[in-house]
Parts: C-alpha cells; sequence; structure tokens
C-alpha cells in the first residue's frame, strides 16, 4: 500500500475516532444536564357541592414517572374571596426524614400555658406549640393553625405567625383560637403546620403536622375524645377529606398545593364550586326569588311543562312542601 493510501487511512480513522468522542461527550453532558422532573397531581371527586357534602382532595407526587414514596404534600384551600379557608399536610408514606424544622408538642391551655382541654362558645382558646430549627441556618417560616369540628366541618384557619427563626433553636409559642359565640359545642381538633411560605405563594411544607384536640362546651367537662383527622395517605398517594359547611360562602374555592423532594418544587391548582342548598339563580343568596322558582314549579314532575329539576332538592321527582321547606329554612342565608 502506497504511502498516500496508509494516511488517507490514518486520518479517516481519526475522523472516525474523534466523532465518536465527540457524540459520546455530548451524551454524557446531557444525561448529566437533565434535572428530575418532579410532577403533582391534584382531582376533586366532584366539581360542584352543596353544604354538609363530603369534597374529596386526592392525587399523587411522581419523580421521573415513578412514585415518590417519603415526602408531604401541603393543601391550601381559599373561600372565594382568597381568604384561607382551609390548610394541611399530607404525608406520603414516611413523610421524608431530617426536617429542617418541626413541630416537637401541641396542646390545649389557658392563656398562660397551662393545660385546658375544654372552652365555651363566644371563650377564646388557646394552644401551646413547642417547634425548632433543626438546621444550622436561619429559615423563613410560616406557622399556621386549621381548626375542625368533630363532623369534618372546617371551623377556622389563619396564619398564625411568620418571621425568621434562628438556627438550632427551640421556640415556644401560645396563640389564641377565637370560638364563635353560635360554635356548636362537642370535639374540635387543632392542626399545627409550618411552611416556607404559604402553598398558594409556592411555599414547601417543612415537617409533618402535630394536632391537638379540645372541646367547646358550654359546661366544665374537661374530657375530650380522638377524632379522625380525615387523611389517608398511601406509599404513592393522598387523600383529605372535609364536610362542606351547612352554610357554605357559595362560589368557587381554589386549591392550592406544593410538595419539595430532592431539591425540586412541584406545585398544583384547581377550582370546585360550593353552592347554597336552595340558592336556585346562583347568586349566593337565598331571597324571594328562590322561593318564586320553587314555587313556580310547585307539584310539577318530570316532563311536566314547569318541571325545574333543580328545585327538586330531595330528588324524590316531585316539587312538593318538603322543597318549598328547604328554600324557606335557609332564607336570607349568606
Amino acid at each position: 500500500m502506497s504511502k498516500i493510501g496508509r494516511s488517507n487511512i490514518y486520518l479517516t480513522t481519526t475522523i472516525i475516532i474523534t466523532i465518536t468522542i465527540a457524540i459520546l461527550l455530548i451524551h454524557l453532558f446531557l444525561i448529566g444536564s437533565v434535572k428530575a422532573s418532579l410532577n403533582l397531581t391534584i382531582k376533586t371527586d366532584k366539581q360542584s357541592y352543596l353544604g354538609e357534602e363530603i369534597v374529596q382532595i386526592s392525587g399523587n407526587l411522581t419523580i421521573n414517572g415513578s412514585p415518590v414514596t417519603d415526602s408531604l404534600v401541603a393543601i391550601q384551600v381559599n373561600y372565594p374571596s382568597g381568604k384561607l379557608f382551609l390548610i394541611r399536610t399530607l404525608q406520603i408514606g414516611s413523610g421524608g426524614g431530617n426536617h429542617e424544622l418541626e413541630i416537637l408538642e401541641v396542646f390545649s391551655c389557658n392563656r398562660y400555658g397551662e393545660p385546658k382541654d375544654s372552652f365555651k362558645p363566644g371563650e377564646t382558646a388557646y394552644l401551646k406549640i413547642v417547634w425548632r430549627n433543626n438546621s444550622n441556618s436561619s429559615k423563613t417560616f410560616v406557622l399556621t393553625y386549621y381548626i375542625q369540628y368533630e363532623d369534618g366541618t372546617p371551623m377556622l384557619a389563619c396564619p398564625s405567625l411568620s418571621g425568621t427563626v434562628d438556627p438550632n433553636t427551640t421556640n415556644i409559642n401560645i396563640i389564641g383560637v377565637p370560638i364563635s359565640s353560635d360554635a356548636p359545642e362537642g370535639n374540635v381538633v387543632a392542626y399545627i403546620n409550618l411552611y416556607s411560605k404559604l402553598p398558594e405563594t409556592y411555599g414547601k411544607p417543612y415537617c409533618p403536622e402535630k394536632n391537638a384536640t379540645f372541646t367547646i362546651s358550654s359546661t366544665s367537662s374537661s374530657s375530650t375524645e380522638e377524632i379522625s383527622n380525615q387523611l389517608q395517605s398511601s406509599t404513592d398517594s393522598f387523600t383529605l377529606t372535609f364536610k362542606a359547611p351547612r352554610k357554605p360562602v357559595g362560589g368557587n374555592y381554589t386549591v392550592y398545593a406544593t410538595a419539595f423532594y430532592e431539591g425540586e418544587l412541584a406545585f398544583a391548582t384547581l377550582e370546585f364550586e360550593l353552592k347554597l342548598l336552595g340558592d336556585l339563580n346562583g347568586d349566593n343568596v337565598i331571597d324571594m326569588k328562590d322561593i318564586g322558582i320553587v314555587c313556580k314549579a310547585y307539584m310539577s314532575r318530570p316532563g311536566d311543562s314547569n318541571w325545574n329539576p333543580e328545585a327538586d332538592f330531595n330528588g324524590d321527582q316531585i316539587v312538593d312542601m318538603k322543597d318549598v321547606g328547604t328554600v324557606c329554612s335557609r332564607y336570607m342565608d349568606p
């Protein structure tokens, strides 16, 4: 073989090797630069609910398509006005470990921090919260509480404290919870949570929530019973249920959800509607217009010219005095 032929073969081989190495380096670079994809999905079992119906929020968290089995999900629900309605932290599997901020203890008390577990309607209940910054750096935080009646109906939700906490410090706070004068008697449960910011502003949950149970009673009884927190979780999904108030604020409620895992934050949001039972024209108040609508359909059945299925509140296929009574009993509900 000539000297020129050998040179061409050498040049061709060199080019092939160079191209192969370049392709390999590009492939390795692309693999290294691709970030894990954290995906959070949420849904409700229905789009619209009436007062006293059970609302169910569920979802799952995946990374690169695989279920995450050890994380936390923050769920925030706002009234149509934007005011806080409900806030919880849901645990998937083990919920992760080595939490930067951690709630150590929560119990009901008087204003001086002495244990007390029974309060009268119209009084202020107090919660003593012991929590810690386990990290070696300062952290911004929002501490929230959410109170729920025994039947699962939300009572009150509030971002109680916010600011910056020093590293490696244990903190004790006593917060007041106003109880309305018309609050039903019975056991209630308070859920305490810590976030970097509220979920609606892309805040992450720092740790699993803690809860305390106390009683609303006109007597001096101090006994409490355990209340189901109406939260379910498995190794790859979560479900939260609560009961819509008998007289809900009508309109669209917004759900915000966040999760933090392996350095990534996932965010999801959706809306559902709460309707007033008896609000036939959808103006979020039950007045003479609604009474007029049900009266117009009075004694009608499916197929009749004046039949209105929306006025058949109990679903017995006839608009009668039971349905008229439903509207009248809720007259001028907000």
